[in-house]
């Protein structure tokens, strides 16, 4: 068995990789584990590899239906955190959204701008949902920094 020298310029390389793609390719997994072993590879370690990869890669994968449900239960969660009191005095909500606005606008300006709005004829319900949304979309803005507060 004779080791190869890792191609060094380009013209190596190419001429490498001509001779790679000249070679029948191996029609079975003996075939396949001989070609191998011929390079110098352990077919069951870069078999244990590219599982170990895939696995990690499943793991990892927003696309994997259990990670997006942690993030969902951990998006209700937060939800959860930013639930005011409905029965506060209205000037004390009023208050609050605002103070909650100009803490968003220095997040997110757009965002903050689309929840300017005369309060006059909201209901505390409807004010004390507002903030909620308003520190949840706060929240948001952090959440890339791992800064999940209610401090408003």
């Amino acid at each position: 068995m004779d080791k190869r020298k890792a191609p060094t310029t380009n013209k190596e390389l190419l001429e490498a990789l001509d001779e790679l793609l000249q070679q029948p390719e191996p029609r079975t997994p003996d075939e396949v584990n001989a070609v191998l072993i011929e390079a110098g590879y352990d077919p069951e370690e870069i078999v244990a590899k590219i599982k170990a990869e895939v696995e990690r890669g499943l793991e990892e994968s927003p696309l994997n239906w259990r990670n997006r449900n942690r993030e969902l239960e951990t998006e209700k969660k937060q939800l959860a955190n930013f639930v005011p009191d409905a029965n506060q005095p209205r000037k004390k909500l009023l208050e609050a959204i605002e103070a909650a606005l100009r803490n968003l606008a220095l997040k997110n300006p757009q965002l903050a701008m689309v929840h300017h709005r005369n309060f006059e004829s909201a209901t505390d319900e409807d004010l004390a949902s507002l903030l909620a949304d308003i520190y949840y979309l706060g929240a948001s803005e952090d959440n890339s920094k791992g800064n999940i507060t209610n401090e408003e």
